[in-house]
């Protein structure tokens, strides 16, 4: 079943987003991991922050993945970013990729493209919220973790960057974040 990759990555403290090193690095990443997956590797970051992206991508199953991460090739960028990068959270949503990125990003004004993330903590209540932003957003996407290691639910919606759609109280949601797309 194809899955989406979602990772969330920091910089260290001597790196930020325009370095040439990381330029370099994400460079090689995206080219090697998507002639192994098949499928294109996007960058997103919160607009003011220059250490935090974000990684999505997709992949034929999460068996798939595996076997990239365990990949020479994938071990030597591992290596490269061993001081540039820390990993902080990684998961494969049971959703297809194409249909994440074939129905919620759209480009901005600026010419890049702007993602709304959410994580849920209660399903009842997620679903909730997609019922309500079908109307609102360009596109809702919703998925939880493929392999079963978490419960929350993730929803991507895309919307015009400022868009308040998403501000109403909330008991249950766990956060929410806007991400632009990262041209490497």
């Amino acid at each position: 079943m194809p899955v989406t990759e979602f990772a969330s990555l920091a910089l260290g403290p001597a790196y930020y987003l325009t370095h040439p090193c990381v330029t370099s690095f994400f460079q090689k990443l995206a080219k090697w991991q998507s002639e192994a997956s098949g499928y294109p590797l996007f960058f997103y970051s919160p607009p003011a922050s220059d250490e935090e992206i974000y990684l999505i991508s997709g992949w034929a199953s999460v068996s798939a993945h595996h076997t990239w991460i365990a990949s020479d090739r994938n071990q030597e960028l591992l290596r490269m970013a061993e001081e540039m990068l820390e990993v902080r959270d990684f998961l494969h949503l049971d959703v297809d990729f194409d249909e994440v990125f074939g129905r919620v990003i759209r480009p901005n004004g600026e010419g890049r493209s702007s993602l709304l993330w959410e994580v849920w903590r209660g399903e009842e209540d997620a679903l909730k919220e997609v019922s309500r932003l079908k109307g609102r957003a360009f596109s809702v996407v919703a998925g939880q973790d493929a392999e079963g290691k978490r419960r929350e639910l993730y929803l991507f919606s895309g919307m015009d960057a400022g868009e308040d759609g998403l501000q109403v109280g909330r008991v249950r949601r766990a956060m929410r974040t806007e991400l632009c797309r990262v041209q490497f």
